[in-house]
């Protein structure tokens, strides 16, 4: 059976999303085909055995909500489920689009009153359209799992016809020995009489996005219960930023922060007592994570508490903050207690396992599996039901009020206007968009009547007809204004295209750089939410810029970045009052045409159809110029035509389609190649599952984590299928019916011009067809001779080629070794360096604290510096000292950490070569721990500006990976290198600047590598060179305080903003010049050499 889970988010520091892969990874143990989607994940995740969809690295975001967007959406992620299972929203909403059985697993709301006003009103408002809405449309076929008793009983008695009560399980940590948790304790200062207090959560001191979790109770609850109990230690563990974390660490508490799922296992372990404060939960996992580890718990009486823990068995039970206050001292002073309640933990504990969860679980599913109707019955069943409860919803809406006409409504000002609209229109669905963007819309000049024509037309895409008298004859006069004009050529909107970094960001990203741009502030703390949900319900992103500039604060605020200035100059005329226009000749046609409309208001009846069939060509006709296909309904919100379904082209005008043996092409992808092909004229047209050498400037084209130029990937990989200019293949005497195999592939892309990247996969390859497809070593030799530097193929094990760029000019590396403490470490690094590395190819220096032992003295031929630092000099200071002092004969630096150590005797000449081509910045080796899972294999831009290790901890012989693991083998362009191995040439050292010593160590390599892009130069991992590192706190993500994270906003916002470029599908342009996701470059003319 193939089942798909939905859910918001894969970042297992989250309760929902462990839920959801263990869910996953168990169902699949048991013969199901998983399919998990996601709107946004970690860059980097453990491995699993199912497949993972993550729908913003394969297609622009849009309207959740839109019948339209939902199904390209599915069609996008290639899904054909025989069980949906929804876990969070957006997907709840799905519902009606879905055509079979339906599993909702429901695990509640916190009430709206616990949040800022703008934020529990929309909580409220989404569980209410859940609970009297989407629950009211299940079929026989559809159920929800209930995570706790409280959850089932909080629904309405309809739902709990549907509700089967499944707890969750808490044996995903691994049990930790005592010789563990005990060693943590003293790793961290406590000591054996010491009472360890545990809270885990997420810190947010400021802008608490989980208010019912209570952090600050906890903070105001040490100093009170420190009098009581001389020898308790607060420690808390979770998701924190830096700086809090430095500041809970100043208040007196131990922070253990984005700890791993072994280490938290651990840190349950150590714990004498855990305390938690919330006072709402669906389930509250930590609770029984700490039962688990035999660790006692006190939290308050409410919701599932009782459920999971066992009164005075295995935990404590507070009705009140005095109880809690009485709870807390009285079981941290009584060892007695804590025994008897550790002793009952984990025997109560283990009942809630996983294996018992999935066994009810699989028994729904088999349930709802058995009750399956037909598809098409199905569809057709759930599309009448939701029609029907959208109608009675509306009509009852419009029916709890005095029915207004569109004259009175016109009568009303401000915010009774925009709400009495709303609720005339849309009715209780009105919680979807803000009340906001049409008030500010009024607020800044915009017509009542213009007004109510966008709301109606929102209304009517969504499929709700109008309950309002005279709505048509109303807003006449603003649809003929607008249409005027349009044809006038005066009101031609722009919006946002694909290739713009504004349209790319994450909506909350996207609303915090817009502060930052327009206002030049951060956002107020409610700002991200409120405008996300006006986005997420269909409100343009042009639109939002447009009301943050036009406020008092951005009004007199000049704006320097282009896609801005052309984007708000197309609105300040298109949202201007219809009785305003842009000349006074337009503004006495407009008003002749409204005199001449008004006296004959009735008779106007007729002329409707026809000024609706006039603004439909004047649209298909802009569509058209724009790269639509003519003749589309338009859609609100509005996107690239391309990335939308649209009829395929059927044939390309001046190209010929080339495909390679056992190719199996995809018809709809086809259409974007043909297209492509027909739009940018280029030589050749290709798509993702294509993949070539370098040819300069080729590797510029940023895309998939660019062509590596060194190394062909696997041999699916090769070849495809590709458009090809008829011009060129007359000029190489090439047939249109040539078969593409590797050799063909590499003559064609030697002699082409121009080449176009569409980022789609065009095609599959049959298996048993692949080697027919591969270049002959000749091949590539032939076409190697024609780079702009020599190279020297040789074949490697796989059926793969290495490719290297011999080193022709003399060169020695200066070596700056950093050592910390361990001596031990030192000798180790020391020795394997020696083994691997002629004495003569480098200059030695060590750099290490002063009064740290170091006994090593230089081998024969060595040449060796120590450097005695003090502790408090910064790493960068260190880096720019330790360059200025290197011999002048070593025209290259490499930075290194004591500790890491290489495995093969090429390391530094293969790094070298790779360093000395021009076009390189800085070049660093993969990096992997003593098991053989990478440790270092680039740093990714993930969202919010957190940097995030990319493949951390995959093992190559691990078959539930989904990592392409060949792709960390080969020569390619990353974001970021780690300062823990880096080389580079010295004089790009000197031009860009030197490191920023006001950086600390966390941010001062990632600003390096920023200036040496700024400057167009590559930065590069070598997956060739592996060297070994032992890590003692692994981390899935590099955490930079937040004084560094300013200055790198501010000097490379550039980069920061757009995200992870070079690792992971790549997101409309990204390069050169292209629209509507296509890539173009042009490439110099290549001579024989």
């Amino acid at each position: 059976m193939k089942i798909c889970l939905l859910t918001e988010r894969m970042k297992l520091g989250f309760g929902v999303d462990l839920v959801v892969d263990e869910q996953a990874r168990r169902l699949t143990e048991r013969g199901f085909d998983v399919t998990v989607v996601v709107i946004h994940a970690d860059i980097a995740l453990p491995p699993h055995p199912y497949r993972l969809v993550v729908l913003n690295r394969i297609m622009p975001l849009g309207d959740f909500y839109s019948e339209k967007w939902v199904k390209h959406a599915l069609a996008q992620c290639r899904i054909d489920a025989d069980l949906w299972i929804l876990h969070t929203p957006p997907f709840y909403d799905w519902l009606e689009f879905l055509d079979g059985p339906v599993l909702f697993v429901e695990y509640g709301a916190p009430p709206g009153d616990m949040f800022p006003p703008v934020i529990g009103g929309h909580l409220d408002a989404m569980a209410a359209k859940r609970l009297k809405g989407t629950y009211n449309c299940l079929l026989p076929c559809d159920a929800i799992v209930s995570i706790s008793r409280s959850i089932h009983e909080w629904m309405p008695e309809n739902a709990q016809s549907f509700s089967t009560v499944i707890h969750l399980g808490c044996d995903h940590y691994p049990q930790t020995s005592r010789d563990k948790s005990e060693a943590l304790r003293t790793s961290l200062g406590i000591l054996p009489e010491d009472v360890m207090i545990l809270w885990v959560g997420r810190m947010q001191l400021d802008n608490d996005e989980q208010p019912y979790k209570c952090f600050q109770e906890l903070i105001a609850l040490m100093p009170l219960v420190h009098p009581h109990i001389e020898r308790a230690r607060f420690v808390i563990a979770g998701r924190v930023s830096d700086r809090d974390r430095q500041k809970l660490e100043r208040g007196g508490f131990t922070v253990l922060a984005n700890l791993s799922a072994s280490e938290m296992g651990t840190v349950y372990a150590a714990a004498d007592v855990l305390v938690n404060l919330s006072r709402w939960e669906g389930f509250n996992l930590s609770l029984l994570e700490a039962q688990i580890q035999s660790t006692p718990v006190v939290a308050y009486d409410l919701g599932p508490h009782p459920e999971i823990v066992s009164r005075n068995e295995t935990g404590l039970l507070a009705k009140t903050p005095q109880d809690m206050f009485r709870a807390l001292t009285r079981i941290s002073s009584d060892h007695v207690l804590r025994a008897d309640l550790s002793a009952r933990a984990r025997l109560w504990a283990a009942e809630f396992n996983w294996d018992a969860h999935l066994d009810k679980f699989e028994q729904v599913i088999l349930s709802c599996a058995a009750k399956r109707m037909p598809r098409a019955e199905t569809a057709m069943l759930r599309r009448k039901i939701a029609e029907e409860a959208r109608q009675e919803a509306q009509s009852l809406a419009v029916s709890s009020v005095s029915p207004l006409t569109a004259q009175e409504i016109l009568g009303l000002d401000g915010i009774a206007f925009v709400r009495t609209a709303l609720d005339a229109l849309i009715g209780p669905a009105r919680h979807e968009i803000a009340e906001m963007p049409w008030l500010e819309r009024l607020n800044r000049g915009a017509g009542k009547r213009a007004t109510l024509l966008d709301m109606s037309e929102f209304a009517s895409h969504r499929e709700l007809k109008p309950h309002i008298h005279g709505l048509r004859t109303a807003v006449l006069p603003a649809r003929a204004a607008r249409l005027f004009r349009r044809k006038l050529g005066k009101g031609k909107t722009a919006d946002l295209s694909d290739s713009t970094v504004w349209s790319r960001l994450q909506e909350k990203v996207f609303i915090q750089h817009s502060y930052r741009v327009l206002l030049g502030r951060e956002a107020d703390p409610d700002a991200p939410h409120g405008w996300t949900a006006a986005l997420q319900s269909g409100v343009k992103r042009r639109d939002v810029l447009a009301q943050i500039h036009f406020s008092d604060e951005g009004r007199g605020r000049a704006i320097d970045d282009p896609d801005l200035q052309r984007l708000l100059a197309g609105y300040v005329h298109d949202e201007q009052p219809e009785t305003q226009a842009t000349s006074a000749t337009d503004q006495h046609r407009v008003e002749a045409m409204l005199e001449t409309t008004a006296p004959n208001v009735q008779a106007l009846s007729g002329v409707l159809p026809r000024l609706s069939a006039l603004e439909a060509s004047v649209e298909a006709f802009r569509s058209q110029r724009t790269g639509s296909t003519a003749g589309r309904p338009s859609t609100y919100p509005q996107r690239s035509a391309l990335m939308d379904e649209c009829a395929p082209v059927a044939t390309a005008q001046a190209h010929a389609i080339l495909v390679a043996p056992g190719a199996v092409l995809d018809p709809l992808a086809m259409a974007r190649l043909i297209d492509a092909a027909n739009t940018t004229d280029s030589d050749i047209v290709f798509g993702d599952e294509i993949v070539l050498l370098d040819r300069q400037p080729f590797r510029r084209l940023r895309v998939n984590g660019p062509f590596s130029h060194h190394a062909f990937l696997g041999d699916t990989q090769l070849g495809g299928v590709i458009a090809v200019h008829k011009s060129l293949l007359e000029r190489l005497r090439l047939p249109s019916t040539t078969a593409l195999t590797g050799e063909i592939l590499l003559h064609l892309v030697s002699h082409a011009h121009t080449i176009t990247y569409v980022p789609v996969a065009l095609c599959e390859r049959a298996d048993g067809r692949i080697g027919e497809g591969r270049p002959t070593i000749a091949a590539l030799q032939s076409y190697t001779r024609r780079l702009a530097r020599p190279t020297i193929v040789a074949e490697k094990k796989g059926g793969k080629f290495d490719v290297r760029s011999p080193i022709t000019d003399p060169w020695k590396v200066a070596i700056i070794m950093f050592v910390r403490c361990d001596d031990g470490e030192l000798e180790r690094s020391l020795a394997d360096l020696r083994a691997h590395t002629a004495a003569d190819s480098y200059h030695l220096t060590i750099v290490r604290p002063k009064g740290a032992r170091t006994s090593s003295s230089g081998r024969a031929g060595e040449a060796m510096t120590i450097s005695n630092v003090r502790d408090d000099t910064s790493y960068a200071t260190l880096v720019n000292q330790a360059v200025r002092r290197a011999p002048a004969k070593c025209n290259l630096v490499l930075l290194i950490d004591g500790g890491v150590s290489p495995t093969a005797p090429d390391w530094l000449e293969r790094l070298v070569e790779s360093a000395l081509i021009p076009e390189t910045g800085a070049v660093a080796p993969k990096t992997i721990y003593a098991d053989g899972s990478v440790r270092h294999a680039g740093i990714a831009i993930a969202p919010d500006d957190q940097f995030s290790y990319i493949a951390r901890f995959v093992q190559r012989d691990d078959p539930r990976q989904m990592t392409d693991v060949d792709r960390l083998d080969g020569l390619r362009e990353v974001s970021i290198v780690s300062r823990h191995c880096m080389l580079f040439r010295r004089s790009v050292f000197a031009d860009n600047g030197l490191l920023n010593a006001e950086l600390g160590p966390e941010a001062a390599d990632i600003d390096f590598c920023c200036r040496l892009q700024r400057s167009g130069l590559g930065v590069l991992l070598d997956g060739r060179v592996v060297m070994l590192h032992p890590d003692p706190r692994p981390r899935w993500t590099r955490v930079v305080p937040e004084d560094d994270l300013v200055v790198l906003r501010a000097n490379h916002s550039h980069l920061l903003v757009g995200g992870e470029r070079f690792w992971g599908p790549p997101v409309g342009t990204v390069a050169g010049s292209g629209r509507d996701g296509f890539v173009t470059i042009v490439l110099p003319p290549i001579q024989e050499r």
